[in-house]
């Protein structure tokens, strides 16, 4: 019962995402604003006093790690297309 009435729901904000991703960029955005009013209470090294330093640091850390995995272990696990189907 609840499972049904939760993919029923689901199914239906699909069409919504849009709606959905602006309420998380605007939810994530007021996270960022607040750093600005309140500061950390022993920052550990220079830069982490700065409002929206972990903000920027982990979406920089994200796209780093996009583009190595894209670009590095991407490759080294592909396969070719017909890997399993070839004749032996």
């Amino acid at each position: 019962m609840f499972r049904e009435s939760l993919g029923n729901w689901l199914y239906a904000q699909r069409s919504k995402s849009g709606g959905w991703f602006w309420a998380l960029i605007a939810f994530l955005g007021l996270l960022v604003l607040a750093n600005v009013f309140v500061h950390p209470h022993h920052p550990h090294f220079g830069l982490d006093a700065y409002p929206g330093f972990w903000a920027v640091f982990g979406f920089g850390g994200a796209v780093i790690m996009v583009a190595v995995l894209k670009k590095i272990v991407a490759p080294l696990l592909a396969r070719p297309e017909d890997c399993y189907d070839r004749d032996q």
